[in-house]
């Protein structure tokens, strides 16, 4: 069974602007989707605005013009159908903490980070099985496999 989404009214949000999360978010917004991004630097989310690239991270791609940073968490993962989690992992945690004040138990969270937390020695994923606890867990998903993101963000294989 195949599910249709309406890409004018389904809510992405990704959480973090390194070159991998720019690139899942950039991807997606290539799509047809409306997608806002959280950027932690401010330095950098004001050059993303106004070249509509991330030089720091992912330089030489252009943005699409349905990725929207910003530098608001809260509004970029609340009321969202789908939550794209991409930070780095040691502080995935109080990112995420950040975040459950806001998403709600409709939202798909999607951890695309990678590694292992300092001291628990959790994967990401049970890092958001831990602070997501509004979330059913059917509702939590991994995206895993090598971050190639320059070439994702490039189209190619």
């Amino acid at each position: 069974m195949q599910t249709t989404v309406d890409k004018d009214t389904f809510a992405i949000g990704v959480v973090g602007a390194g070159s991998w999360g720019t690139a899942l978010a950039n991807l997606l917004a290539e799509k047809g989707f409306g997608v806002d991004q959280w950027v932690y630097e401010a330095e950098v989310l004001a050059q993303m605005i106004d070249t509509r690239e991330n030089q720091r991270f992912l330089p030489g791609v252009p943005l699409s013009g349905n990725l929207h940073p910003s530098g608001d968490l809260e509004t970029v993962v609340g009321g969202k159908d789908l939550v794209l989690v991409v930070t780095p992992s040691h502080v995935t945690r109080q990112t995420i903490e950040r975040c459950s004040r806001a998403v709600t138990p409709q939202t798909v969270v999607v951890s695309a980070s990678k590694g292992i937390e300092n001291g628990t020695h959790l994967t990401m994923s049970g890092v958001m099985q831990e602070t997501l606890v509004n979330i059913p867990s059917h509702r939590l998903a991994v995206l895993s496999g090598p971050s190639l993101a320059r070439e994702v963000a490039r189209s190619l294989p």
